[in-house]
């Protein structure tokens, strides 16, 4: 069973607006400690940049835990949705990670 079946709910009625900031906070796939390599958490902040300089949001603030991140920014392009969509599909989130 899933440890949140109504977490889905809280995006109901969800909508984001150009110029307003927002602390985004997600979490790796079933906690997975992922971050504990500092390449893989370089290269989630290289995301972050990306999406900063590219003009998709002004980036004021991240923090990278092992398992989570949160991330503070100013929507100045596109939707809230699709930048964590460009942002978590991006290929260099997608590594072999061993444990």
């Amino acid at each position: 069973m899933h440890p949140h079946p109504n977490s889905h709910l809280l995006r109901h009625g969800r909508c984001s607006e150009q110029g307003r900031a927002y602390l985004i906070t997600a979490v790796v796939h079933q906690r997975r400690q992922i971050f504990t390599d500092w390449r893989l958490g370089r290269l989630l902040v290289a995301e972050f940049k990306r999406a900063h300089d590219q003009k998709w949001v002004n980036s004021i603030a991240w923090v990278v835990m092992p398992d989570h991140f949160h991330w503070l920014v100013q929507l100045e392009q596109h939707s809230l949705a699709q930048l964590m969509q460009a942002t978590k599909s991006h290929p260099h989130h997608q590594p072999s990670v061993k444990q």
